[in-house]
């Protein structure tokens, strides 16, 4: 017997008071159902709604929401991708790995 199959009432009763964050998870990682999420659930959702307009292209590190490595670990966690078109659209500069080369400029 699978480790799902042994614990599916527990699984069924996370996902039941889960958040969609979690929910995701569930679905994906354990049930092995690759859902995407529909542009309704994508507009609806409040908290989708805050991360995906939280970053405005300003700080790569810090603690705060709008920097790009929190608003992007959020949304990771949601399970969105380059698949979404906002989240390419949003984070394709930062994505390029182009962004990430050293200024040479400092080497001199």
């Amino acid at each position: 017997m699978s480790f799902i199959d042994k614990n599916i009432n527990i699984i069924n009763q996370l996902y039941n008071e889960a958040d969609i964050i979690i929910k995701h998870k569930i679905k994906n990682e354990f049930l092995n159902d690759k859902v995407k999420y529909s542009d309704d659930t994508i507009k609806s959702n409040n908290q989708i709604d805050y991360w995906k307009g939280v970053f405005s292209g300003g700080e790569v590190h810090g603690s705060k929401d709008s920097t790009f490595e929190n608003s992007i670990a959020k949304l990771l966690d949601f399970g969105f991708n380059n698949s979404y078109n906002f989240f390419h659209d949003q984070y394709k500069k930062y994505l390029d790995e182009e962004f990430w080369v050293d200024d040479k400029s400092f080497n001199s």
